[in-house]
């Protein structure tokens, strides 16, 4: 069973975030850009929105950073541990 993988590509500057959502071939690797935010309030909005199983942060962005928005991600979506 090939399940597809959802990322999302979070950074303040449009040409980096173009560059890596446009030019790099992800469908071929089973990864769907599930979109694409300009600053770590939109992307925690993202996220929420689209649960992706992949984000790709730039860490110093305006209004939120990624470590910020990355934190306030984990306190609402904690990570379930199991082990076998």
């Amino acid at each position: 069973m090939n399940t597809e993988l959802r990322m999302v590509v979070i950074d303040d500057i449009k040409t980096v975030v173009n560059g890596i959502a446009n030019q790099i071939p992800w469908e071929t690797h089973g990864i769907r850009i599930a979109g694409t935010a300009s600053n770590g309030e939109k992307g925690a909005q993202l996220i929420r929105e689209t649960k992706p199983h992949i984000v790709l942060t730039d860490i110093r962005m305006p209004k939120m950073s990624g470590l910020e928005m990355t934190q306030l991600m984990m306190d609402e979506f904690p990570v379930r541990k199991s082990f076998s």
